[in-house]
């Protein structure tokens, strides 16, 4: 509340916003119908999204929110953060578990991929393995094996989708780990209980996998 009292007290330019107290205050200028407050936090989160690590806090704040009025564009700010640096994220990081499918689907829709990004490759495999293990009980076999669908930018700039006639096996990208990753997601697919909708799609997967374990 001090806060608060400093932000409504305090010279217009002064904005005395942190990572800490930025949400406190904004539910205070919904509380108190403060316009000015909420038009300033907002452009506080949306720079503060462009750091990972701040990332967790704003998706629980917003799934605790659903009336909070900019909730969209937040969100979608947040999945265009993550998708740009996918690469940053640990597959053991906090921000998987809190991500819906639809979400966590949206992003790696908007991820690009160069196909001599071998690193690239590898640790967007595990954080896709990461994330279906935590989300087994939310998704479905389509779900899932869609989360393979990725667009890889060539050098004449033609987009190559991973399932069309000239599909690419990620795992022949990869330089080392391959194995080990594509176990793991041939066990996921073993332990699941997943609906076979999205069985021929699946296919793909494993064949792909086998290939890189043989």
């Amino acid at each position: 509340f001090p806060d608060f009292l400093n932000y409504i007290y305090s010279a217009p330019e002064v904005k005395d916003f942190s990572t800490e107290n930025v949400l406190s205050l904004r539910v205070l200028g919904q509380c108190f119908s403060v316009t000015a407050l909420l038009f300033d936090t907002k452009n506080f989160i949306m720079e503060d999204i462009k750091q990972i690590g701040s990332i967790p806090q704003y998706i629980v704040y917003l799934n605790d929110h659903d009336d909070d009025e900019d909730k969209q564009e937040i969100m979608a700010k947040i999945a265009l953060t993550v998708a740009k640096r996918i690469c940053e994220i640990d597959a053991s990081s906090p921000l998987l578990s809190l991500l819906q499918p639809d979400c966590f689907a949206y992003i790696l829709s908007k991820i690009k991929l160069s196909v001599g990004h071998s690193d690239k490759h590898k640790r967007l495999l595990k954080v896709i393995v990461s994330y279906a293990s935590q989300h087994r009980d939310s998704l479905s076999l389509l779900k899932f094996a869609r989360m393979f669908r990725w667009d890889y930018s060539c050098g004449d700039a033609i987009r190559v989708e991973y399932f069309s006639m000239d599909k690419i096996n990620p795992f022949t990208l990869i330089d080392d780990e391959k194995l080990d990753i594509a176990v793991e997601i041939l066990e996921l697919l073993k332990d699941t209980s997943w609906d076979m909708d999205g069985a021929s799609e699946a296919d793909g997967i494993i064949e792909d996998c086998t290939s890189a374990i043989v």
